[in-house]
Protein backbone atom coordinates (compact mmCIF):
# COMPACT_ATOMS: atom_id res chain seq x y z
CA UNK A 1 0.00 0.00 0.00
CA UNK A 2 1.86 2.98 -1.28
CA UNK A 3 2.19 5.80 1.21
CA UNK A 4 0.67 3.91 4.10
CA UNK A 5 3.83 2.08 5.14
CA UNK A 6 5.83 5.26 5.70
CA UNK A 7 3.33 6.45 8.29
CA UNK A 8 3.24 3.32 10.40
CA UNK A 9 5.31 3.84 13.51
CA UNK A 10 7.27 1.14 15.28
CA UNK A 11 5.38 -0.36 18.18
CA UNK A 12 8.16 0.54 20.60
CA UNK A 13 8.58 4.25 19.78
CA UNK A 14 5.87 5.74 21.99
CA UNK A 15 4.81 5.33 25.60
CA UNK A 16 1.47 3.56 25.85
CA UNK A 17 -1.51 5.30 27.37
CA UNK A 18 -5.03 4.34 28.21
CA UNK A 19 -7.02 4.58 25.02
CA UNK A 20 -10.13 6.70 24.86
CA UNK A 21 -12.19 3.57 24.34
CA UNK A 22 -10.84 1.95 27.49
CA UNK A 23 -11.49 5.11 29.48
CA UNK A 24 -15.10 5.28 28.29
CA UNK A 25 -15.83 1.59 27.83
CA UNK A 26 -18.38 1.20 30.59
CA UNK A 27 -21.23 2.25 28.30
CA UNK A 28 -19.92 0.32 25.31
CA UNK A 29 -18.54 -2.93 26.73
CA UNK A 30 -18.83 -6.06 24.65
CA UNK A 31 -22.03 -7.86 25.54
CA UNK A 32 -24.10 -4.74 26.12
CA UNK A 33 -26.94 -3.81 23.76
CA UNK A 34 -25.18 -0.50 23.05
CA UNK A 35 -22.05 -2.30 21.88
CA UNK A 36 -23.95 -4.46 19.42
CA UNK A 37 -26.14 -1.64 18.14
CA UNK A 38 -23.02 0.47 17.51
CA UNK A 39 -21.28 -2.46 15.75
CA UNK A 40 -24.33 -2.92 13.52
CA UNK A 41 -24.65 0.80 12.75
CA UNK A 42 -20.96 1.09 11.84
CA UNK A 43 -21.02 -1.99 9.61
CA UNK A 44 -24.18 -0.83 7.84
CA UNK A 45 -22.81 2.67 7.24
CA UNK A 46 -19.47 1.30 6.01
CA UNK A 47 -20.96 -1.24 3.61
CA UNK A 48 -21.59 1.24 0.79
CA UNK A 49 -18.00 2.49 0.97
CA UNK A 50 -16.29 -0.91 1.22
CA UNK A 51 -18.31 -2.89 -1.32
CA UNK A 52 -16.09 -2.07 -4.30
CA UNK A 53 -12.66 -2.01 -2.72
CA UNK A 54 -10.35 0.77 -1.69
CA UNK A 55 -8.55 1.56 1.52
CA UNK A 56 -10.07 1.87 4.98
CA UNK A 57 -8.13 3.80 7.63
CA UNK A 58 -9.03 3.33 11.29
CA UNK A 59 -7.56 6.18 13.34
CA UNK A 60 -8.22 4.53 16.73
CA UNK A 61 -8.19 0.80 16.15
CA UNK A 62 -8.97 -0.32 19.73
CA UNK A 63 -7.53 -3.75 19.17
CA UNK A 64 -9.30 -4.13 15.83
CA UNK A 65 -12.66 -4.22 17.57
CA UNK A 66 -14.64 -1.80 15.44
CA UNK A 67 -13.33 -2.81 12.01
CA UNK A 68 -13.99 -6.52 12.62
CA UNK A 69 -17.51 -6.43 11.05
CA UNK A 70 -16.15 -4.47 8.08
CA UNK A 71 -13.35 -6.99 7.64
CA UNK A 72 -15.85 -9.84 7.69
CA UNK A 73 -17.63 -8.34 4.68
CA UNK A 74 -14.79 -6.65 2.78
CA UNK A 75 -11.51 -8.34 3.72
CA UNK A 76 -10.93 -9.67 0.21
CA UNK A 77 -11.86 -6.39 -1.41
CA UNK A 78 -10.44 -3.63 0.79
CA UNK A 79 -7.11 -2.90 2.39
CA UNK A 80 -7.24 -1.81 6.03
CA UNK A 81 -4.81 0.44 7.89
CA UNK A 82 -5.40 0.24 11.66
CA UNK A 83 -3.69 2.90 13.77
CA UNK A 84 -3.74 3.74 17.43
CA UNK A 85 -1.76 5.78 19.92
CA UNK A 86 -1.63 2.81 22.30
CA UNK A 87 0.89 0.01 21.69
CA UNK A 88 -1.24 -2.67 23.34
CA UNK A 89 -4.21 -1.70 21.15
CA UNK A 90 -2.11 -2.03 18.00
CA UNK A 91 -0.76 -5.39 19.15
CA UNK A 92 -4.30 -6.51 19.98
CA UNK A 93 -5.35 -5.66 16.43
CA UNK A 94 -2.41 -7.63 15.01
CA UNK A 95 -3.27 -10.61 17.24
CA UNK A 96 -6.98 -10.47 16.46
CA UNK A 97 -6.55 -10.21 12.68
CA UNK A 98 -3.33 -12.22 12.42
CA UNK A 99 -4.16 -14.01 9.16
CA UNK A 100 -5.30 -10.82 7.42
CA UNK A 101 -2.12 -9.07 8.61
CA UNK A 102 -0.10 -11.99 7.23
CA UNK A 103 -1.92 -11.72 3.87
CA UNK A 104 -1.23 -7.97 3.72
CA UNK A 105 -4.89 -6.98 3.90
CA UNK A 106 -4.48 -5.33 7.31
CA UNK A 107 -1.58 -3.15 8.40
CA UNK A 108 -1.40 -1.98 12.00
CA UNK A 109 0.83 0.68 13.46
CA UNK A 110 1.22 3.16 16.24
CA UNK A 111 0.54 6.81 15.53
CA UNK A 112 -0.29 9.71 17.83
CA UNK A 113 -2.84 11.96 16.10
CA UNK A 114 -1.74 14.85 18.31
CA UNK A 115 1.57 14.80 16.44
CA UNK A 116 0.93 13.23 13.02
CA UNK A 117 -1.71 12.18 10.53
CA UNK A 118 -1.39 9.24 8.10
CA UNK A 119 -0.45 10.52 4.66
CA UNK A 120 -2.56 8.00 2.77
CA UNK A 121 -5.73 8.29 0.72
CA UNK A 122 -8.77 6.30 1.79
CA UNK A 123 -12.26 5.46 0.64
CA UNK A 124 -13.40 5.25 4.26
CA UNK A 125 -11.86 6.60 7.46
CA UNK A 126 -13.12 5.54 10.88
CA UNK A 127 -12.51 7.03 14.33
CA UNK A 128 -14.21 5.57 17.38
CA UNK A 129 -13.49 7.67 20.47
CA UNK A 130 -10.15 8.62 18.95
CA UNK A 131 -10.38 12.41 18.83
CA UNK A 132 -11.77 13.44 22.20
CA UNK A 133 -8.34 13.52 23.89
CA UNK A 134 -6.98 15.99 21.30
CA UNK A 135 -6.81 19.73 21.85
CA UNK A 136 -9.66 21.73 20.29
CA UNK A 137 -7.34 23.16 17.63
CA UNK A 138 -5.96 19.72 16.79
CA UNK A 139 -9.46 18.24 16.53
CA UNK A 140 -10.29 20.79 13.83
CA UNK A 141 -6.98 20.12 12.07
CA UNK A 142 -7.52 16.35 12.11
CA UNK A 143 -11.06 16.67 10.73
CA UNK A 144 -9.69 18.80 7.90
CA UNK A 145 -6.95 16.24 7.22
CA UNK A 146 -9.48 13.40 7.22
CA UNK A 147 -11.49 15.20 4.56
CA UNK A 148 -8.39 16.07 2.55
CA UNK A 149 -7.22 12.44 2.43
CA UNK A 150 -10.60 10.95 1.55
CA UNK A 151 -11.29 10.06 -2.05
CA UNK A 152 -14.07 12.10 -3.66
CA UNK A 153 -17.33 10.51 -2.52
CA UNK A 154 -15.52 8.81 0.36
CA UNK A 155 -16.80 8.82 3.91
CA UNK A 156 -15.74 9.37 7.49
CA UNK A 157 -17.42 7.56 10.37
CA UNK A 158 -16.89 9.33 13.68
CA UNK A 159 -18.13 8.21 17.10
CA UNK A 160 -17.54 10.38 20.16
CA UNK A 161 -19.20 11.67 23.29
CA UNK A 162 -22.01 14.09 22.51
CA UNK A 163 -20.44 16.78 24.69
CA UNK A 164 -18.67 18.30 21.68
CA UNK A 165 -20.09 20.09 18.64
CA UNK A 166 -18.95 17.30 16.34
CA UNK A 167 -21.63 17.72 13.70
CA UNK A 168 -20.88 21.43 13.38
CA UNK A 169 -17.14 20.72 13.25
CA UNK A 170 -17.64 18.14 10.49
CA UNK A 171 -19.67 20.60 8.42
CA UNK A 172 -17.13 23.35 9.02
CA UNK A 173 -14.39 20.99 7.81
CA UNK A 174 -16.11 20.88 4.42
CA UNK A 175 -17.96 17.58 4.37
CA UNK A 176 -20.90 17.93 1.96
CA UNK A 177 -23.24 15.65 3.89
CA UNK A 178 -23.27 14.87 7.61
CA UNK A 179 -25.84 12.66 9.30
CA UNK A 180 -26.07 11.02 12.68
CA UNK A 181 -26.22 7.24 12.32
CA UNK A 182 -26.31 6.16 15.96
CA UNK A 183 -26.89 7.55 19.44
CA UNK A 184 -27.05 6.01 22.88
CA UNK A 185 -26.81 8.05 26.06
CA UNK A 186 -23.81 10.37 25.93
CA UNK A 187 -22.38 8.87 22.72
CA UNK A 188 -23.22 9.40 19.06
CA UNK A 189 -21.86 8.42 15.66
CA UNK A 190 -21.93 10.39 12.42
CA UNK A 191 -21.37 9.60 8.78
CA UNK A 192 -19.72 12.47 6.89
CA UNK A 193 -19.34 12.30 3.12
CA UNK A 194 -16.75 14.22 1.12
Amino acid sequence: MSGANSDLVSLSTMAPHTTALAANAAALERGTPEYYSLQESLATAAEEFTAHGGRVVDLSCSGGEWIAPMLAKASGVCQFVALDNDQSSVQGCVDRHKMLVHLGLVQAGQMDLEERFPETASRLTVSILGLERLSELRKAEVLGLVRKHLERGGAFILMERTSGDWEIMLRYSGFREVKRIWRKGHFAAWLAIR
